[in-house]
């Protein structure tokens, strides 16, 4: 809201002032200020994630991409509709059946503290996710970004007491408590289905 403070000079007729009427109105507000930040938010986000999209796009449709769309990686739309409902930001990410990690990078270029992949395929598919890793920290200057894939581990086999324990034994990690969790299960069997809703039960 504006404030406005008419300054009247002293001795002199009210109807006679028109011309010394003085106005001072603030710039900008505590609420237009808030509002600039989350703009530039919002822009800093939306930069990070076209760089992060255009360098997945880059890569495929090489190791473990099946195309855009129904049966294989999401679309960009519909992976960044997904992180954001999740509100990725400050939390960790963890995306289970990560193939080769689409949403995982989407989820550091919205903000994500971190992000932990697993994936049932080959340990390949590693060395092209780290590929897509140090090309994003350099273009959008997160050197330390912290976010790992681990391939060729089948959650069936992994501790059914929770996604905690998932991270624990797979990463040697805690991933905390403010815990975001991703999954693109089209190609899980029901096995893998079952195991994934009784750990985030």
């Amino acid at each position: 809201s504006q404030v406005t403070t008419v300054i009247t000079p002293k001795g002199r007729k009210r109807e006679k002032v028109e011309e010394d009427l003085a106005i001072v109105t603030p710039t900008t507000s505590y609420d237009d200020e808030k509002k600039v930040k989350f703009q530039k938010l919002n822009e800093s986000n939306e930069d990070h994630w076209s760089i992060a999209m255009s360098i997945f796009t880059k890569f495929e449709p090489g190791l473990g991409h099946d195309g855009v769309g129904l049966y294989g990686t999401p679309t960009p739309a519909s992976a960044r509709k997904v992180l954001e409902r999740l509100s990725v930001s400050g939390c960790t990410h963890i995306d289970i059946g990560a193939a080769d990690g689409k949403m995982m990078l989407g989820a550091m270029a919205l903000g994500a503290e971190r992000s932990f992949g697993i994936e049932l395929a080959g340990n390949c598919l590693v060395t092209k996710f780290n590929a897509m890793k140090a090309k994003l920290a350099n273009a959008i200057g997160r050197h330390d970004l912290d976010t790992t894939l681990a391939c060729d581990t089948d959650i069936i086999n992994l501790s059914p007491e929770g996604v905690h324990q998932w991270i624990a034994h797979v990463f040697g990690r805690d991933p905390g408590n403010n815990i975001v969790l991703s999954a693109v299960w089209h190609g899980f069997t029901i096995d893998a289905k079952k195991a994934l809703l009784h750990a985030i039960a």
